[in-house]
Parts: C-alpha cells; sequence; structure tokens
C-alpha cells in the first residue's frame, strides 16, 4: 500500500489539492446558495404527511373581504372571537396587526381581549427596518399575550427557519407568535417552556429540547444566528384544516372541529391584503407560515417528530474528505475511463439518494461540496495521472533513441571502426597484399552487416530470453576470433564464464553487458602488448554479480586521464545497474576491466 501511494503521490497529491479547495470554497459559503436550494427541492419531493388538524386556519379571503371591507373591521374580529369561544378552543391567534382601531366594535374587541386569556396577538418589534419602525400590539392585550410576527427571511427571499425569541428594538426580550400559541397550548398538555439543559439558551418543553440554530449549520455558513432560531421542518401534503370567514359566519362546520385546536386567523387575499412569503419557490401566506412554525413545536413535543437534524461541522468535511479520497482512489485503479466514469456516476446517484432519504427522514447534510470533489477531484487526478504516463512515455522513447544511437555507437566501436583501423595501418606499410585487403574489407562488410542485424528488435528479444552467461560466452568466442596484434601473443586464454542470476535484466541489458564484453577484449587486442594472458571472469557471489576481464599486458601508461567512449558508456551502464564499473592496474602488470552489480 504504502509502495502503491508513493508511486502515484503527485496524481493523489492534485486530487487531494482539489478537495482542499472545495472544503475551503464550502467554508467561505461559496456553496451555501446552492445547498439551501437543494434542500428545497428535497422537501418539495417528499412524500406528504398526515394532516395536524390541531392548527386550523380561519382565511380571510378575497370574497370575504368584499363583503367586510379591508381592513378587517374591529367588529367582525370581536364576533369571530366570541364564536370561537364556546367552542372551548385552546388558544385563539390573530394574525392581524390592530395597533390602530377599525371601527365600528372597537371598545367590544378591547374588552373581548381583556377578557379572553387564550387570545394571542401581533406585533413587529425585533427585526429592525431601515427607518427602525415597529408596530404595536393590539389595545388591551397583555404583555404575555402578544408574540412578535418577525420572519426571518435567506439573502434569496425565501423562508427556511423559525424565530422563537429574541431581543426586541427597544432592548426588552420577547416571544414569537408561534411560541406564545405553542405554549399556551401545551400547558393545558401539562408541559411548560423553560431553559433547555443541554443549551441553557434554547427552550425546553418537557423533556423536550429545540435545538438551536447556528452560524454554521449544515449548509449555511456565517449565517444571523442571533435570538433563538430553529430551522422549519416543513410539513409536507396538505398541512392543516382551513375555513374561510364566510364558513365560519354561517356555521357552515362541524361543532367540534375546533375544540382542543389552535385556532390562527389570518389573511389569505393574495390581492388585497398581501401577506405572503416564498417557501420551496411557491407562496405561502403568513398565517400558513405561523401554523407550520407552531405544529413543528407541538409536533415534536407530543409525537415525537423530529426537527429537521443537522451533523457536526465537522463531520461534514469528514465526509467530504471521505468521499473525495475515494474517488480518487477509483480513479487510479479502474483501468478504464468509461468504467471509471460509470463508477462516478453511480457515486453521484447514490449520494443524491442518501440526501433525500436523510432529508425523508429529517436529517439535513449538505452534499454539494461532496458532489463537487466526485466530478473534480478524480477527474483532476486522472488526467495528471495520463498526463505523467505521457510524459514518462515521451521520455522513454527519447531514452530508447538514445540508447539506439548509444547501442550503434559501441556496435561500430568494437567491430567496423576497428577493422577499418586495421586497414587504415596495412595502407600505410609499404607492401599490402592485395588477398590481404580484400579479406579485411570482407570482415568489415559483415560487421557492418551484423551491426543492423544486432539492432533488429527479434534479436533483442532473443537476447532477453537467453540466458547471460551463454550470450557472454558467444561474444567472448566471436571476438577471440578477430585478428588483433595483441590476440596473437597469449599463450593462455581462459573463459571462467559460469551461470548467474538474470533477474532484473531485459534484452537492452544484457546485450549491453556483452557490448561491455566486447569492448573490453577488443582494448586488450589492440593494447595490451605483450600480453600473454587474459582470464575473462563471469559469476555470482553472494548475490553480486561481476564480468571481469584480466591481462597481463603493458597496462595502462602512466599518468592517462582521456576517458574514452568506450568507458564513458561502462560508467553509464554501472549507473543503470545500479553497480559500479572499475579498471585498475593488474599485479605485477596488465589491467583489470570489471563491471559489478
Amino acid at each position: 500500500m504504502l509502495k502503491w501511494l508513493q508511486k502515484h503521490l503527485i496524481p493523489i497529491g492534485s486530487g487531494i489539492t482539489v478537495i482542499t479547495i472545495v472544503m475551503a470554497t464550502k467554508f467561505i459559503g461559496v456553496w451555501q446558495f446552492w445547498e439551501l436550494n437543494l434542500l428545497d427541492r428535497s422537501f418539495s419531493l417528499s412524500p406528504a404527511e398526515p394532516i395536524d388538524d390541531r392548527v386550523v386556519i380561519i382565511g380571510i379571503d378575497e370574497a370575504d373581504l368584499r363583503d367586510v371591507g379591508y381592513p378587517v373591521p374591529d367588529q367582525v374580529l370581536a364576533e369571530l372571537i366570541k364564536n370561537l369561544q364556546t367552542d372551548q378552543v385552546r388558544a385563539i391567534g390573530i394574525d392581524i396587526f390592530r395597533d390602530l382601531p377599525v371601527p365600528p366594535g372597537t371598545k367590544e374587541l378591547e374588552q373581548i381581549f381583556a377578557h379572553t386569556p387564550q387570545v394571542i396577538g401581533i406585533e413587529k418589534s425585533v427585526l429592525p427596518t431601515p427607518d427602525n419602525a415597529s408596530v404595536r400590539p393590539p389595545y388591551g392585550l397583555a404583555r404575555e399575550q402578544v408574540g412578535f410576527a418577525d420572519v426571518l427571511v435567506d439573502m434569496d427571499g425565501k423562508i427556511r427557519r423559525s424565530l422563537l425569541s429574541a431581543p426586541g428594538i427597544d432592548g426588552e426580550y420577547r416571544f414569537a407568535f408561534a411560541t406564545r400559541l405553542a405554549t399556551l397550548y401545551l400547558e393545558q398538555e401539562g408541559i411548560t417552556l423553560s431553559n433547555g439543559i443541554k443549551d441553557e439558551n434554547a427552550f425546553r418543553f418537557g423533556d423536550k429540547e429545540l435545538t438551536r440554530f447556528k452560524s454554521y449549520t449544515a449548509g449555511y455558513v456565517r449565517a444571523d444566528a442571533g435570538g433563538n432560531q430553529v430551522l422549519i421542518n416543513w410539513r409536507r401534503g396538505v398541512k392543516f384544516p382551513r375555513f374561510s370567514l364566510a364558513q365560519l359566519q354561517q356555521k357552515k362546520f362541524n361543532p367540534d372541529t375546533f375544540a382542543d385546536k389552535i385556532i390562527i386567523i389570518g389573511y389569505t387575499a393574495p390581492f388585497s391584503a398581501k401577506d405572503s412569503f416564498l417557501v420551496q419557490n411557491t407562496e405561502i401566506f403568513g398565517v400558513e407560515y405561523h401554523a407550520h412554525t407552531v405544529s413543528q413545536i407541538i409536533s415534536y413535543v407530543l409525537d415525537d417528530r423530529p426537527l429537521l437534524r443537522t451533523f457536526p461541522p465537522l463531520l461534514e468535511y469528514v465526509f467530504i474528505i471521505f468521499w473525495g479520497f475515494g474517488t480518487i482512489v477509483w480513479s487510479l485503479v479502474c483501468p478504464s475511463p468509461w468504467k471509471m466514469y460509470g463508477g462516478l456516476g453511480l457515486s453521484i446517484i447514490f449520494l443524491c439518494s442518501c440526501h433525500y432519504g436523510l432529508i425523508v427522514n429529517h436529517y439535513w447534510l449538505p452534499v454539494i461540496p461532496t458532489l463537487i470533489c466526485i466530478v473534480t477531484a478524480p477527474v483532476v487526478t486522472r488526467n495528471v495521472q495520463d498526463f505523467r504516463a505521457f510524459l514518462a512515455q515521451q521520455q522513454q522513447l527519447l531514452e530508447q533513441r538514445q540508447q539506439t544511437l548509444d547501442d550503434a555507437f559501441n556496435a561500430m566501436h568494437n567491430g567496423p571502426l576497428h577493422t577499418l583501423g586495421e586497414i587504415l595501418s596495412l595502407l600505410k606499410t609499404e607492401v599490402v597484399p592485395q588477398t590481404t585487403i580484400a579479406a579485411k574489407l570482407q570482415q568489415l562488410d559483415r560487421e557492418l552487416r551484423s551491426v543492423y542485424e544486432s539492432l533488429r528488435p527479434e534479436n533483442l528479444a532473443k537476447a532477453a530470453s537467453t540466458p547471460l552467461h551463454e550470450l557472454l560466452f558467444e561474444v567472448y568466442h566471436r571476438t577471440m576470433q578477430r585478428d588483433f596484434a595483441c590476440f596473437r601473443s597469449l599463450k593462455i586464454k581462459i573463459p571462467d564464464i559460469n551461470p548467474i542470476n538474470d533477474r532484473g535484466l531485459n534484452g537492452e541489458l544484457k546485450r549491453e553487458i556483452c557490448d561491455f564484453l566486447e569492448e573490453s577484449l577488443c582494448n586488450v587486442g589492440k593494447h595490451a602488448t605483450g600480453a600473454t594472458r587474459l582470464v575473462v571472469v563471469c559469476k555470482e557471489i553472494n548475490g553480486k554479480r561481476s564480468v571481469k576481464v584480466i591481462d597481463n599486458g603493458a597496462g595502462l601508461p602512466q599518468g592517462t586521464t582521456k576517458v574514452s567512449g568506450g568507458t564513458k558508456h561502462a560508467y553509464q551502464l554501472a549507473r543503470r545497474l545500479r553497480g559500479k564499473f572499475d579498471r585498475r592496474p593488474n599485479q605485477p602488470q596488465g589491467t583489470i576491466c570489471e563491471l559489478e552489480w
């Protein structure tokens, strides 16, 4: 595993860089807009839930306003509240600003407010406006019968959070309209509002603590978390029973419809009384928004219907890293690009399905950064890997071309050039028999042809499969048959060529080792003046393999510093074999040329 990581370190590093960039962009909020809209889309596709009939909406629509006028007179509200009182309702919420009287019936309405403790009115007192304006609560209602109707709207104009309480513009702490209604309803169940245990600033009804929204919650980044906020877990499908003002006035309802219920009265007239908000790309009336927020609280406390739950930010980043690194590994181990992209596509489908399944089960896990990682990190990694493979291939081609040139030089140097040198030396003498010159030229012709043959791919393949000691013996036998002056004085020739381990040697390396032996023997034939003994050793001792040529000729001239092409090639070959080349004097005289690896 460690070797694999080291081999792919640069591609993996590029993929990790992409993951780091994506996490950084998540941290600064680049993906917030997309996360919030994906949340909306998941809510809209979720299956419908049962109607919460504990919350009933009385919507004053366009037809009602044509009958009673706009704004609704105090007398109409007073009669409506009196009728609802007889039905033993638990709470009546008036989602209509009534800071100014709308006669007739103002005195009657104030008296009803004063003597009806289950009535909750609204004010606007928390969220500042450009002119710092506010709307006072209705006259006649006690402070505990008033809740603010301020609504938190996200940057895209949609509502996803509910403000339960907050300091007012005047500095006094206030409760929301939904909080007042839910508290009034639950008190009759013997459940009271108190501070949280895990979070003392949170609300707790009985043993149910409402998790507060924080600045870095799920897809939100650096959001304003002032006051006491919770995410809204919108109820899907047909949400709440709904009646018009005319239906109540005409008694077109079952007498038990409103018993033990929370009644919320508000405008549902889209033209005459604009009171609507954008939720999941659709508009809902303000009275519907308050019904959702009230229902969310009492359903959580009484029915265990969860709030919208989220995961710790650290776990979200771990989730991104897990998927990002997993797809990076997949891109490196998958041999086919089509299989790679197919796997990434399945990962995206699986992740989207998980996101939807979590939303259905009241969890919100941000997935946009993870999806971005799945799309980008493995693709970048694969492209970097392919580019490095392309560069390696080009480098290999260059090395192969250079190797071919080196091989051609060595083949020419060890054969034809030596023969050509001999011919030139012969031509400098006074009398040279034509037969001798002809023989030398024929030898030169054969050697030139053999250079081409030695470089053919099939001969390289043959060399790769032939044991090295056999190739070396063949080179020794062929070279010793050449007509070098110093070979004529040799009395003793010992080819001590033993089988050795060929591991790690391809055809090219074997041929280069053979070229080394041929070059060393040719040097003996040309320069080992007076040599009578030649020993060629090829053996392996304790894992060390060596090819050694030993003669007892005149040896190297004193002070020799020039390095020939053959010597340079020997040093290069030693580096490629991760071994060493050594040329040193023999005792009492002569030269030793040794290649060890």
